[in-house]
């Protein structure tokens, strides 16, 4: 495993699609930018430098581009949104090394330009892709995760990196997918690659997805992909994506997993083991699962307002969870009233169509379809969450009553929910200045990682550190 592809500048020429000048008002500017501009074609280099990715345009004022320079800056500046930057550049040659390949830079955005008299213009970009012709023996996929992963480091390898012993960790993860986490020696940007092998593309694509969610989660930073190389059996694709978090290597907050100390294993590969073994229960979570660890994450780096209102969605995606699954008897009774009358008319339906229609309606998937129209009109649905994950709701909660509401209310704020539709949809009050919202944030953040915490499948979850500072949960470690 850990296959070399095809690295290098990346020498290529382009002409510009002149489609969106259609759009433009002025016809006179129109025409000329058309005759000058048609048949045009620029020599450039890709350079992948530090971590940032550019576009150097070579021989830019040769004869014929005169009016170049200035006809990139008014036409970015005015007519282009940068994030169809790729979309206006027709790629015809590209070569790394002098191999070619077939360069893609459709989805390619464009961060920053710079420009100068004479023979200079640099396009600052955040993604390219290529594609190459190469057999292989079998199909892999290689992963190059960001400098925010060099966590993983000290993590799996421990001792092994004074005595040298650095190989390769192998892990069997879902059925026989197997993953090789590697150091990466010849690059601080990326530390750690992780390679699935003997498995579909596909595959390795969703699983390598649940891995970083997992990994992010752990560490409490966001774990992403800056390179990924698919070997596929006639054809090598690599697709490179600038980091879009480094402002998370400088941040002081730590609230990785070890430190938060919630009596599960403070191993890396440990935690990672647990999850997998339980990874047949969590098929029907993944996508809820992807969504809620990569908001969880994201809250950390949002101010004092989003960042509520970040975990708040997470408490009430669970929360919904919660209501499907817990239906009151009374309910339940009118589901079954509800179902005889749906019969009845099933029925008084089925004499009237022909037999071939009669076989490809389905009782039970109609009745299923019928179901989702309806609605529980339950209350209190996050006290609910809390009491299923053993949170303490009154604690939960204690900073947000202190605070009445605005002049003209007859009650006062008592739970987060209020705080939300505060926030949400009453600005009279900045109760952001109002509230220590950083305290209430963290018991947020508390609550929101133990419900993933219990939906990976860990149980038995406990508390070992200072109760009045941190825990939101019922049972005292010191009892």
């Amino acid at each position: 495993m850990n296959k070399p592809y095809l690295t290098g500048d990346i020498y290529f020429t382009f002409s510009f699609n002149l489609s969106y000048i259609d759009k433009m008002e002025d016809g006179v500017r129109k025409e000329k930018t058309l005759e000058w501009e048609n048949g045009c074609i620029y020599s450039a280099v890709i350079q992948d430098v530090d971590g940032e990715i550019s576009i150097q345009l070579i021989d830019f004022n040769k004869e014929g581009n005169g009016d170049s320079i200035s006809f990139m800056n008014r036409q970015w500046n005015d007519y282009i949104p940068s994030f169809e930057f790729g979309k206006y550049l027709e790629v015809h040659e590209a070569y790394i090394n002098k191999v070619p390949i077939r360069l893609d830079l459709s989805f390619t955005r464009l961060r920053g330009m710079v420009s100068a008299n004479g023979c200079y213009c640099s396009f600052y970009i955040d993604k390219y892709q290529y594609i190459y012709a190469q057999e292989n023996e079998e199909c892999s996929t290689s992963y190059y995760l960001s400098k925010t992963s060099k966590n993983l480091v000290g993590d799996i390898w421990g001792l092994g990196l004074l005595t040298g012993d650095v190989e390769p960790k192998k892990m069997s993860l879902h059925k026989d997918l197997l993953c090789s986490i590697t150091m990466n020696h010849k690059s601080d940007l990326f530390p750690i690659i992780i390679e699935f092998d003997r498995t579909s593309l596909l595959q390795n694509k969703q699983e390598f997805r649940l891995l970083c969610d997992i990994i992010s989660f752990y560490y409490a930073v966001p774990i992403e992909c800056c390179i990924s190389v698919e070997y596929g059996k006639d054809l090598v694709k690599v697709i490179r994506e600038i980091s879009h978090y480094n402002l998370y290597l400088k941040t002081n907050k730590n609230r990785n997993l070890c430190y938060l100390n919630y009596g599960i294993s403070h191993r890396f590969m440990d935690f990672l083991t647990t999850i997998y073994e339980n990874r047949s229960k969590l098929e029907d979570k993944l996508e809820l699962l992807h969504t809620t660890m990569n908001d969880y994450v994201r809250s950390f780096s949002l101010d004092e307002r989003s960042r509520f209102l970040v975990l708040y969605s997470i408490l009430e995606t669970y929360s919904r969870k919660i209501e499907i699954e817990n239906v009151d008897e009374s309910l339940a009774e009118l589901y079954d009233k509800l179902q005889c009358v749906f019969l009845g008319m099933y029925c008084e339906f089925l004499s009237k169509v022909d037999e071939d229609m009669k076989k490809k309606i389905k009782i039970k998937t109609l009745w299923k379809n019928a179901k989702l129209c309806f609605s529980y009109p339950f209350k209190h649905s996050i006290p609910r969450l809390f009491e299923k994950y053993n949170i303490d709701n009154l604690n939960m909660n204690k900073e947000i009553e202190k605070l009445g509401l605005p002049c003209g209310e007859d009650r006062t704020m008592k739970t987060i929910s209020d705080l939300r539709n505060q926030l949400m949809h009453n600005r009279n009050v900045d109760n952001i200045f109002k509230l220590p919202m950083d305290v209430i944030n963290s018991k947020m953040s508390f609550a929101a990682c133990i419900i993933l915490l219990y939906n990976l499948g860990f149980s038995n979850i406990t508390f070992y550190k200072d109760w009045s500072l941190l825990s939101i949960l019922k049972v005292d470690s010191n009892d």
